[in-house]
């Protein structure tokens, strides 16, 4: 366990005291895990297994994967947590707290905005349709409506490009 706590830490780019202030521990304690002087106990072994997404049974006995799977509301979790985390009121910090502050009608508005701006968004399913969606379905769904979206871009452009130019320039030239 010595060595894959070692490699966790190292595969990070973090140095002995920020990946223990990481899992409430101090750097001493995490040095004599990694030298194997000391086991991490199993709260220990927790922390570092959700801190930084790892899969438990690779962590005790170097089986399976070491990476555990993240979902999304985990990964979502996280990055509002790095956004919170930093000290400067950052765009994103101001932008992710107006959210919070809306209510049912202006997300309804914000969706209908977004729908205006960008057309009908992939993923947007009748809540039946949503259980069967996979990803390779949202993906097509973005490609079809991207796709879309660049041909009424370049339905102007081809009116003009087409047999000569347009009315207007055809006049012109007469």
């Amino acid at each position: 366990m010595k060595d894959r706590i070692r490699t966790i830490r190292t595969g990070l780019g973090l140095t002995q005291k920020e990946f223990a202030a990481r899992i409430g521990t101090s750097q001493n304690v995490l040095a004599n895990y990694e030298t194997g002087r000391r086991n991490p106990s199993s709260s220990v072994i927790n922390n570092i297994c959700k801190t930084f997404h790892i899969n438990e049974p690779w962590l005790r006995a170097g089986e399976g994967p070491m990476s555990a799977e993240v979902g999304m509301e985990q990964k979502i979790i996280a990055w509002v947590k790095n956004i919170f985390a930093k000290e400067e009121m950052t765009f994103q910090k101001r932008f992710l707290q107006m959210l919070m502050g809306l209510d049912g009608a202006k997300w309804e508005l914000l969706e209908e905005m977004m729908q205006n701006t960008m057309g009908n968004l992939p993923g947007r399913r009748l809540p039946q349709e949503q259980e069967n969606l996979t990803v390779s379905d949202a993906e097509a769904a973005y490609i079809k409506s991207r796709s879309k979206s660049a041909a009424r871009a370049a339905s102007p452009v081809s009116s003009i490009t087409e047999e000569g130019g347009s009315a207007a320039q055809k006049k012109k030239i007469d």
